[in-house]
This record gives C-alpha cells, sequence and structure tokens, in this order.
C-alpha cells in the first residue's frame, strides 16, 4: 500500500511532495520489525531516490541525502553495493551541474557516516581527495563539494582530518575555474564555522601560509577565512 504511493510522490513535479516522499522512505525501515523485509522494494524506490537526490531543490537534496543515509545504517552496505560508486560517479559526471554535484557529495556524506568512521576516512583518503587533483574542474568541485557537508555532518569526529584537507581546500581558493574557487571557500567557510574555535591551532596555520602565495586569488580568500575565524573566535 505505501510503496507505490512513495514512488508515485517521489516521482511529483512538487517539491514539497518530493520531500516528503524522501522522509517516509528513509523512516520506513525503523517503522518495521524487520528492515530486510523492505528490500525488494530497493529496485522501485531507490532510482527514485537518487533522482531527488539530484534535484534542483536543496530541500529535496537534503531530505534524500538523509534518506539514503537512513536506509544505510539499517539495511548495510552489503544490500547496497552499488549506491557509493554511482555517488563518486556523479561527483566526477561532466553532465551533471554543480547543484547535482552537491547532492551527490551530500548523498555520499551521509551513507558514508551510516557506513561508520573506517568507512569515512578509508573512502575519503583513498577515493576523495586524490580527485582534487584531476584535470577535470567538474571533479575537483565535487571533491570540495564534500569537504563541505562532511565537517558539520561529522561534528568533532573530522578533526582528524583537517590537516589532510586543508591542503585541497586552500588549492581550491586559487583554481583556474571560477565555480571551484566559489565551493573551496563555501568549504572553509563550513569548516571555520564548525571547527575554527576548538581546532584554530590547526587551521590557524595553514591559512597565514597561504597569505604569503604568489597567486593573489589566495592571499585575497585567506585574508577573508581569517577574518571569518577571528570573529569564530571572537
Amino acid at each position: 500500500l505505501i510503496v507505490p504511493i512513495l514512488h508515485r510522490g517521489l516521482r511529483d513535479r512538487g517539491a514539497s511532495i518530493k520531500r516528503y516522499g524522501a522522509l517516509i522512505a528513509g523512516n520506513i525501515c525503523a517503522m518495521i520489525n524487520d528492515p530486510r523485509d523492505f528490500v525488494p522494494y530497493l529496485p522501485t524506490l531507490l532510482p527514485d531516490l537518487k533522482a531527488a537526490l539530484l534535484d534542483p531543490i536543496p530541500d529535496v537534496r537534503s531530505t534524500s541525502a538523509k534518506a539514503l543515509g537512513s536506509l544505510t545504517r539499517s539495511l548495510g552496505d552489503h544490500i547496497l553495493p552499488e549506491l557509493r560508486p554511482w555517488l563518486i560517479q556523479a561527483l566526477r559526471n561532466t553532465a551533471c551541474s554543480s547543484a547535482e554535484r552537491s547532492g551527490a557529495a551530500q548523498g555520499l556524506t551521509e551513507v558514508l557516516i551510516a557506513s561508520g568512521s573506517e568507512s569515512v576516512d578509508e573512502v575519503l583518503r583513498n577515493e576523495i581527495l586524490p580527485l582534487s587533483s584531476y584535470p577535470e574542474a567538474c571533479t575537483r568541485e565535487g571533491v570540495l563539494w564534500v569537504l563541505t557537508f562532511l565537517p558539520p555532518a561529522l561534528g568533532q569526529g573530522f578533526a582528524p582530518f583537517i590537516e589532510v584537507t586543508l591542503p585541497v581546500l586552500l588549492s581550491g581558493l586559487s583554481d583556474d575555474s571560477e565555480p571551484v574557487r566559489d565551493v573551496a571557500m563555501r568549504a572553509g567557510r563550513v569548516l571555520i564555522k564548525s571547527h575554527g574555535k576548538v581546532h584554530v591551532d590547526t587551521i590557524l596555520p595553514s591559512i597565514e601560509f597561504a597569505l604569503g602565495e604568489d597567486d593573489y586569488r589566495i592571499r585575497v580568500a585567506a585574508l577573508s577565512l581569517l577574518g571569518d575565524l577571528l570573529g569564530t573566535i571572537g
């Protein structure tokens, strides 16, 4: 009775209906005795959730990302083996818009956190951060979108990753592509807002070093981030 309604709701043109559909789909595993009973319906609803994850409306993308994280947490990685590769591929897809890459990054963040801290560490270090040096600007932008969503989602669990992600973030501030620079600045501000006060000793030296870079764009961006950091501390 419920799944056909969710299937239709996730394909509706209205943003609020799609958001409610994603919300129910994510929470449904918590409402049944055995989450495995939901597995036969995944081929019906998973493509709809993927489509909603790439929706132009931010609220729809956010709710769909949390739904995918909830399903991963309830069912386990082994039930959804193709989900993580699909999300990483969406980050690199040249046909995707910036909003769609943002949705894929948010979905990947929720799925990784639901999979556990070891998955976050392994995928971030071995699969996500190496993409920051790829020649395609869309791939570099996708990496920075992940660094935008991961710090607030992980909370203090992101602390061990600050030192390895800061160089990628600062490099993005001097990227040739303007969209990449914009997302890098957004990621920097998110990091400072969520971790600047507690981890100022880790963040400040990298910003100070960036103030002396040859590229004027990274100097200006670092100055702006330094102002955000001082504001957060103050």
